[in-house]
């Protein structure tokens, strides 16, 4: 008789258990949904560029309200020249996040915007610090020059390297 009751006790401790982790888990999602809505920003961020020869053509929030929300921005390249790789960087302070559109520096690099042509990059709504501006910070021409601010450039450095020293070992 007594074990019978232990055995009763037991599977009711196990369901409060289990009710309880429930409870937790559904409680801190609703949280980190109301975190990504408060992060996201409510209008389109302002995007300047530390490049001359790159036109904003639109920016645009796709996916709002959704936790695969991103950022869009058309850029327009405005040079005789293809462009390989550019960044695009939300900065707050000494923190950043970069997002880059980019095609392997191996070899004969094909350009990921040609000339008079236009291009899209895309940075999670979450990656973008709130009342920051955005910026295209730096590019990389097909024909090796560079223009931009400073830690885009340097972003985009570490990516050729990167890449360099990927072609090195695999030769």
């Amino acid at each position: 008789m007594k074990s019978s009751k232990q055995y009763v006790l037991f599977i009711l401790f196990g369901i409060l258990i289990a009710a309880g982790l429930y409870s937790f888990n559904s409680v801190r999602a609703k949280i980190r949904k109301q975190e990504a809505k408060q992060q996201a920003p409510a209008s389109v961020p302002k995007v300047l560029s530390c490049v001359k020869g790159i036109q904003i053509v639109r920016s645009e929030i796709e996916n709002a309200g959704r936790p695969d929300a991103s950022l869009a921005v058309e850029v327009k390249n405005i040079t005789e020249t293809g462009i390989v790789a550019i960044a695009m960087e939300s900065t707050n302070g000494k923190e950043a996040y970069t997002v880059t559109l980019r095609s392997s520096f191996q070899g004969n690099p094909r350009a990921v915007i040609e000339s008079r042509e236009t291009g899209t990059l895309r940075m999670e709504v979450g990656n973008i610090f709130p009342n920051a501006l955005l910026r295209i910070g730096g590019v990389i021409y097909s024909d090796g020059t560079e223009e931009g601010c400073g830690s885009s450039l340097q972003t985009l450095h570490e990516l050729k390297k990167e890449d360099e020293k990927k072609k090195e070992s695999s030769q």
